[in-house]
């Protein structure tokens, strides 16, 4: 069966004995396939000798090509199992960590960690209020549709949609040095726009960790880790059909309630700052490659072309900015801590409430945008109001909730507790002579969660967000295949 994905396969990666050995097929754009080579080897040296035997074919091209009609009906052969960086509702495709976690050396992106802790000191630097109150992009528009949408946003004599577009040109940036591409130099505006390009686009993450409330253009692919975002509380989302009025709604709006777009971009950057952590995503790795080994019904053995590699050589080979990158990426031993514990896939009933809160959030913003009167409470923050007024809108039973020690972010996905976190934490921390017995409490019992998401999952269950999510388990559960009636 892996066999069968190879026609559109870069390369075949084995693990035989504890030993990595791969066979390219053909040359991918640019080094992603040296650079993902580089991430599992850095994952063997993380966990020496925890992972199994296995055998996969890996594409590195942008879209997914395993689509699920054709494996569909009584006589239809199982999908063969392919992995690459991103999939849709529709592919079958394994999604893994993209090779810019370990450097784009090309472009002169920094590891994802390296890149984190710059990002970090500059939101420590950046005043929110003091940002460019508008809506940013940079990028390569080519002949990407919904990029060539966005670029009909611009600012013009005629119309302002409060958003500021920019062109990418990277063979000229090159030639200069990359003087203009610093992606630590491009959190100073209050809105970061996110739209996909031929797919899913790397630079979601970085967009996300600005500390800048993400405006994300309705996305049709999907990696590793976005299925766990959530509209309105890690950002924004905008209308594909509609983008530029999207844009300048979400603008105004943000402007005119700028603690809550404050509160959406802290808690996107949040987000990836604290969860997608590379140690984290080295354990989303190990478990996927330990869950799919299972499906294997073979002992895989190591092809004649097949060529063993390692750190080491690897290490010592590269040259220029590829050198630095793997040196700046480079796992020094093995790790001091376990791989975090895997727990069971969700029921259906909680992957259906999961993915129609995310539309019904979507919904609400559409709604919003067309202009129709709209008094909830979640476009409605506390200081336009009274607040006596505005806490009478909140369900008592969410207060209660809060009051008796959940943690607001250990369910964040699961119930409706999380939409009112920003509304309460502006009373809580803005408003302290405005605290109820009950507000109290919950500052007490809220405490934690402010020290990264989804902490309440550590005591026992996970710490990883995305592989919380349901869609993400029943990726990693079921291998290559998805969850029926959802894909």
């Amino acid at each position: 069966m892996v066999e069968r994905a190879r026609p559109t396969a870069n390369f075949r990666l084995l693990i035989v004995n504890g030993t990595v050995y791969m066979e390219r097929y053909r040359q991918p754009y640019q080094t992603r396939d040296v650079f993902t080579w580089w991430g599992i080897l850095q994952l063997m040296r993380r966990y020496p000798g925890r992972l199994p035997d296995l055998d996969l074919m890996f594409d590195c091209d942008d879209l997914p090509t395993i689509r699920s009609d054709d494996y569909k009906g009584p006589l239809a052969s199982a999908p063969p199992p392919l992995f690459r960086y991103c999939a849709d509702n529709s592919t079958l495709d394994i999604v893994f960590p993209d090779w810019s976690f370990w450097g784009w050396p090309e472009i002169n992106i920094k590891p994802w960690g390296q890149m984190l802790k710059q990002l970090r000191e500059i939101n420590k630097m950046m005043i929110w209020s003091k940002k460019e109150p508008y809506a940013y992009w940079k990028g390569n528009p080519n002949k990407y549709q919904n990029r060539l949408h966005l670029m009909k946003c611009n600012s013009s004599h005629n119309q302002d949609w409060n958003a500021r577009i920019y062109v990418q040109d990277w063979k000229k940036e090159v030639r200069k040095g990359f003087k203009n591409s610093d992606l630590a130099k491009q959190c100073i505006h209050r809105y970061k726009i996110y739209v996909e390009g031929n797919s899913w686009s790397v630079s979601e993450k970085y967009i996300l960790a600005c500390n800048s409330m993400a405006l994300i253009v309705k996305p049709i692919y999907y990696d590793f880790f976005t299925r766990s975002l959530m509209p309105l509380k890690h950002y924004w989302p905008i209308k594909e059909q509609d983008m530029c009025r999207s844009i300048k709604f979400a603008v105004d709006f943000g402007n005119s309630h700028q603690p809550l777009a404050q509160e959406i971009g802290n808690m996107g950057s949040k987000f990836v700052q604290e969860e997608l952590k590379m140690e984290y995503v080295y354990d989303y790795m190990f478990h996927l490659l330990n869950e799919y080994s299972k499906l294997l019904l073979y002992k895989p053995t190591v092809p004649k072309k097949a060529v063993e590699y390692c750190s080491e050589v690897m290490g010592c080979s590269a040259s220029g900015f590829v050198k630095q990158s793997m040196k700046e990426s480079v796992e020094i031993g093995p790790s001091n801590t376990e791989p975090c514990t895997m727990p069971p896939p969700f029921d259906s009933t909680t992957l259906r409430d999961f993915l129609d809160e995310k539309e019904n959030q979507t919904k609400e913003v559409e709604h919003a945008t067309k202009g129709h009167s709209y008094v909830n409470a979640r476009f409605a923050p506390a200081y336009e109001r009274k607040r006596a007024s505005y806490l009478s809108d909140l369900p008592l039973a969410l207060l209660k909730q809060y009051s008796q020690g959940k943690d607001r972010w250990h369910s964040a996905a699961l119930t409706d507790v999380s939409d009112w976190t920003p509304h309460l934490d502006h009373l809580i921390y803005d408003h302290p002579a405005e605290r109820t017995p009950l507000l109290s409490e919950i500052l007490a019992g809220s405490e934690v969660s402010k020290k990264g998401y989804l902490v309440g999952a550590f005591l026992g269950l996970i710490r990883i967000p995305f592989l919380r999510n349901p869609m993400v388990h029943a990726s990693v559960r079921r291998g290559y295949r998805t969850v029926p009636g959802k894909h």
